[in-house]
């Protein structure tokens, strides 16, 4: 019996009831992964598993590089971008932003990456405090008042991007 008789059907495998929700899992022991389920269902059908991982069964040659088809050749974003979106995600939820508002910004934050621009959001600086209110402890080299009492800004200009002469990251 091989794999051609179990596509076309004609393997003489005993009847067998499929699996439900509830039969699926022993209740005796309820510590089973959906992993060991997996592989106690395949093997119980006669299919054999191979013994060794899959990256050693199919030649490199045919091996498909993730990133081939995301940024820059399709709007997907690759592995890099991922990893920079999450720890910029992180970072804005720890900097005062709720999960909404850092997820639309970490994504602008993208896009002006992809796009080249030179442009910076407050969030991303040093400069920027959180008391009661946002704080750029840079004011005068930004620009942002003529004294300190004025320093303080809105949550709405901290993440328009803007070029400010007082960034530092």
């Amino acid at each position: 019996m091989g794999l051609l008789d179990l596509i076309r059907g004609t393997a003489n495998l005993p009847p067998k009831e499929p699996p439900t929700a509830i039969n699926a899992i022993d209740p005796v022991s309820s510590n089973q992964t959906i992993a060991k389920i997996a592989v106690a269902q395949t093997t119980a059908t006669g299919i054999a598993l191979p013994s060794q991982p899959p990256s050693t069964l199919v030649p490199n040659s045919l091996l498909i590089d993730a990133d081939r088809f995301c940024w820059p050749h399709s709007c997907a974003m690759n592995s890099t971008e991922i990893d920079l979106f999450q720890s910029r995600l992180d970072v804005l939820c720890v900097k005062g932003l709720d999960d909404q508002m850092a997820e639309a910004l970490a994504d602008q934050l993208l896009s002006r990456d992809r796009d080249m621009v030179d442009m910076k959001v407050c969030y991303e600086c040093r400069h920027l405090k959180r008391f009661s209110r946002l704080r750029c402890d840079n004011w005068k080299t930004a620009g942002i008042s003529l004294t300190s009492d004025g320093a303080f800004i809105s949550r709405d200009f901290a993440v328009l991007l803007q070029r400010c002469d007082g960034f530092a990251v």
